[in-house]
């Protein structure tokens, strides 16, 4: 692949193996006639002067006066080319100088007619002045204000400085300068990663556009959900991000000053609050993608099912059952996402109406007016019932997940799945299209729309649009645009309408149901149950069939496992599920989880193995057993032999008690949950059954 670059008919190419890196300096040329007698000779160095290109302004002020040769497009950034005359003769005194600047590729520019004068200084150049001494002569660089429309990440062409002497003898020198394309820095949302931005970053570079040195993912993984201000301020994620990426271009000779920024979600709104409270000098570009300018749903959520665990955080304590439950259904860093310090939380700080919202949205928004914005969104199209789903949460903290626990603790608990994601709003089944928009007009968005079958699986869906390939070529357009009004938005973002509507009147947020949570659960009584069993069944469309049978005082039910990775397959008040497992193998742990009409959980597990053809070997529940559970003991019935070994696991699989078997067959039993596995081992076969604290099964 060849790339060509037009300037007035003149093609100047660069080769393909060109594009991901930036080609040497080449040697200046120089040309003197001290004595007028001499002929005029090309050199690329000489005795009797030097040339320098050093920075004159940029955004890491410790780069000023050092050497470079590039300027990113932005308007903002000066290179100085200097020629300096070495000698100490008084007859070559420097009277007057003279700036021109060309087009060319050849190894003689002052000899070679094939050079190209630049007319259009202003686009390909950008503006200049000069200034001189008796033994120097300056040409002082302004980068031009955007990138000339071409295909490729970087152009050069040469700064020729003419020098007239006292004795009539002349001078000239061409220093070759290169004009870059504005580096970005991308920035990921909460719980996530610089991970999910490098397909994007693989496209930019396959597109011959950009050089890898042009693109900076930042990754505050670690902080990622820490508050807004936490993250602005002390950890100072946008201004890391910038200086890393301003270390980037320098050290491939390239000076820079403002930068594009690209945000998802929530590293939109650092990169507004970076402008808005720290530094709006260097921006180019600001394009948000999927950000919630006006709060999200699930930030009201998930703030108050904080608020509830952490009221019934003492009471859990002292319930193991409670725990259990928590635990199987709340990975480690979940639970330690909620119960942490909620001054740092970032899910607290996307409610709608929260202080962080209404601080973004604040008259500090005026400072980005001036700043190119353009909002990207995604809508979801079409969301069609499903008899299962399956998702890759991110870190529990999902819309399957949101799902999970508005069933355990909200007051009400929701009974339309589609309804519950979607929240009321028509947006990416996270933010609505009204917030992703942040109150720029439909000039100044773009909303690409996606048909899908079940939430998680569209290219629309909130965590899966910096993957989707219409998003990358639509960024790869906003990127290449000149910064101006005629495609960015000049006056910043707006302010949502529900800050200054009168109390009496509804406003977006009243509409929004504020969740209710449950803060205490009952113990479960003794003729509360729910039972789980996984059997095969060979159909087109399932794999297994999950069988759920339960007391009456059920008001609902779920069941649920992980799969490999972190996949989940999950379904609710059904007491007959299908269950798609195919491609998974291994052993797998289904839970069935059921709350009482009087607030209690109960629940039951039971575990698989699958094969590679989605078979299982065999189902841990065997019924030719029997058993009675009395005063702490454990009796056991029809046992088929007379020696084996006993294991008893909580529902976790941890080993509570293990050792050989009695003649009684009678065992005292650990004294935690109210259920229990119970394995037993012998030389041919393993049997298990499961143990309810109850006094007769």
């Amino acid at each position: 692949m060849v790339c060509a670059i037009m300037w007035w008919g003149h093609c100047s190419y660069m080769q393909a193996d060109e594009v991901n890196s930036i080609s040497e300096e080449s040697s200046v040329f120089y040309v003197d006639d001290f004595t007028a007698s001499k002929q005029i000779n090309t050199r690329s160095s000489s005795e009797h002067w030097q040339v320098s290109s050093v920075i004159k302004n940029c955004f890491d002020q410790g780069n000023i006066g050092q050497e470079a040769w590039l300027m990113t497009a932005d308007g903002e950034t000066q290179l100085s080319v200097t020629l300096e005359y070495l000698g100490d003769d008084d007859r070559y005194k420097i009277v007057s100088q003279e700036a021109k600047f060309y087009f060319y590729e050849g190894a003689d520019l002052f000899h070679d007619d094939s050079k190209i004068l630049i007319t259009d200084v202003a686009t390909y150049v950008g503006s200049y002045t000069t200034e001189g001494t008796e033994k120097t002569a300056t040409v002082n660089l302004m980068a031009p204000s955007s990138f000339p429309y071409m295909s490729v990440p970087y152009y050069t062409y040469y700064a020729v400085i003419e020098v007239e002497f006292a004795n009539g003898g002349t001078a000239s020198v061409a220093k070759k300068i290169g004009i870059s394309r504005v580096g970005v820095i991308i920035l990921h949302g909460l719980n996530d990663s610089s991970v999910t931005f490098v397909p994007m970053r693989d496209y930019l570079l396959g597109t011959g556009q950009f050089l890898d040195a042009q693109i900076y993912i930042g990754d505050y993984k670690g902080t990622n959900t820490s508050s807004f201000a936490y993250n602005t301020h002390t950890e100072r994620v946008v201004e890391k991000g910038l200086e890393k990426l301003s270390d980037k271009l320098f050290a491939m000779g390239i000076a820079s000053t403002k930068f594009d920024m690209v945000g998802h979600s929530m590293g939109g709104i650092l990169f507004r609050l970076y402008n808005q409270e720290i530094d709006n000098g260097h921006t180019n570009k600001i394009i948000t993608l999927n950000t919630p300018h006006f709060g999200a749903p699930m930030g009201n959520f998930f703030s108050g099912l904080v608020t509830s665990l952490e009221q019934s955080a003492s009471w859990a304590e002292a319930n193991e059952y409670y725990k259990l439950i928590i635990s199987i259904l709340l990975p480690k860093q979940v639970e330690g996402f909620f119960m942490g310090d909620r001054s740092k939380h970032a899910i607290s700080d996307l409610a709608y109406n929260s202080e962080a919202i209404k601080n973004l949205n604040s008259a500090e928004a005026s400072k980005i007016i001036g700043i190119p914005v353009f909002a990207i969104g995604t809508q979801l199209d079409v969301l069609a019932a499903d008899n299962y789903f399956r998702t890759v949460p991110t870190l529990g903290v999902s819309v399957e997940m949101t799902y999970l626990l508005a069933h355990l603790f909200s007051k009400d608990i929701p009974k339309n799945r589609q309804s519950f994601f979607l929240d009321k709003m028509n947006g990416d089944g996270v933010v609505s299209v009204e917030s992703q928009k942040g109150g720029v007009s439909s000039h100044y968005s773009n909303i690409y729309s996606a048909e899908c079958k079940w939430v998680l699986d569209s290219e629309a869906f909130h965590c899966n649009s910096p993957k989707w390939n219409i998003v990358h070529d639509g960024i790869r357009h906003l990127l290449l645009s000149a910064p101006d009004e005629n495609v960015f938005c000049m006056s910043g973002f707006g302010t949502p309408t529900y800050y200054s509507a009168p109390k009496n009147v509804s406003t977006k947020v009243d509409d929004v149901k504020q969740t209710e949570f449950i803060t205490y659960f009952a113990e479960p009584k003794g003729t509360s149950f729910i039972d789980v069993s996984i059997s095969n069944a060979y159909n087109e469309d399932y794999t297994h069939i999950a069988n759920l049978s339960h007391s009456d005082d059920m008001i609902t039910t779920m069941v649920f496992a992980s799969l490999s990775g972190d996949a989940m397959i999950a379904e609710y008040d059904r007491d007959v599920v299908n269950l798609n497992l195919e491609g998974y193998e291994g052993e797998v742990t289904f839970y069935a989880i059921g709350r009482t009409n009087y607030d209690a959980l109960v629940i039951d597990s039971v575990k698989v193995n699958l094969t590679p053809e989605t078979k299982m070997d065999n189902i841990s529940n065997q019924d030719e057993i029997s058993y009675s559970a009395n005063n702490g003991y454990l009796e056991l019935h029809n046992v088929p032999s007379t020696s084996y070994t006993i294991t008893i696991y909580d529902m976790l699989g941890d080993v509570l008690m293990s050792m050989q078997s009695n003649l009684e067959h009678c065992y005292a039993l650990p004294n935690k949950g109210q259920m229990l596995i119970v394995e037993l081992k012998t030389d041919d076969e393993v049997k298990t059954l499961k143990i309810y604290n109850r006094n007769e099964k």
